[in-house]
This record gives structure tokens, sequence and C-alpha cells, in this order.
């Protein structure tokens, strides 16, 4: 029964279209986090971050990868924001989540983006960090090895990398 409960929750594997893009979104917390601009930051990233996808190309298929931080309710009702948007939530390991999409983004470091990296999809790390840390990280990311993207809150560079990756063409670097 707990297998047939999994292929029913991740359904959205099966019925996807082949050309159909995919972004993963490696979750943390949805609250405050000390490293950010201001107390909202997480959550204003992730609106944003849903938008740019969606003004990217409608069709895609956003995969929420939540932490066990993650405030469940809380991203209920965000993804209640976007009924428009096709987005699910999937418990898959990053690193299989990472072959499967085309994009991972993440809006505070992760290191489930190192597994995307290698598994081969494009990382962007979308993030609205306070002045203090990226005086610590020199303006960029805790980890450029495997971010290909560094954009700290800048929506418009986001849809052009988004716009870039969903639409034209796959690329790892502008």
């Amino acid at each position: 029964a707990e297998a047939e409960d999994l292929k029913l929750k991740e359904h959205w594997l099966v019925k996807k279209p082949l050309d159909q893009p995919v972004v993963v979104c490696i979750l943390g917390t949805l609250g405050r986090l000390q490293i950010m601009r201001d107390e909202g930051s997480m959550i204003k990233c992730l609106r944003e971050t849903i938008t740019a996808v969606q003004e990217a190309n409608p069709k895609t298929q956003i995969v929420f990868k939540p932490h066990v931080i993650t405030d469940l309710k809380i991203l209920d009702t965000i993804i209640e924001e976007f009924e428009n948007a096709n987005i699910v939530i999937a418990n898959f390991h990053p690193g299989l989540l990472g072959k499967l999409a085309d994009v991972v983004i993440c809006n505070a470091y992760s290191t489930a983006m190192a597994d995307a990296y290698i598994s081969g999809a494009m990382t962007i790390e979308f993030t609205d960090y306070s002045a203090e840390m990226l005086t610590v990280t020199n303006g960029s990311t805790v980890e450029p090895r495997y971010i290909d993207h560094f954009i700290n809150r800048d929506f418009k560079k986001l849809s052009k990398v988004l716009t870039k990756a969903l639409v034209k063409e796959k690329c790892r670097q502008e």
C-alpha cells in the first residue's frame, strides 16, 4: 500500500510530456533567516521564482523539494496563490530530481545544489542576502562550484536566465 501511495503521489513524473520543461525548487525555511535582507525574504524570493518560471514558460512543471524544516502550511498557501501554475511537491533525492530537471533553483544555498549540478541540471541561486552576508561571500554564492547563476534579488536577470533555459536553449553559463 505504501508503494502505491508513492506512485500516486509522484504521478507527475509518469504523466509528464517529454518536451515539458521541469524546474525544481529546493526549499528550506520559509520563515526568518538571519542571512537574508529582511524577515519576509524567503517567501518573496519563492513567489518571484514561481512568477519568473511561469513568465518564461507557463507549461513548465514546477517541483518543490521541501526540507524537513519547510513549513508546509505556508507552502500550501503560496501554491494556492498560483492556481494556474503546474506545481507539485516531491520528496525524491535531490540527485534524482537534478537528473529530471532542466533547472534547479534555491533561494538560500543548500548542499542539495551540489547533487543537482553534478546530475546535469542548470543551477540558480536566486536569493535576497543581506549586505553583511554578501560581504562574507564577496557578493556571490556560498559555494560557487555548484551554482551556475547567482542572482541576488534581481527579477529581470532571473527572468532572462530562465527564458534562455526554458524557451530557447539550455545552457550552464551566459
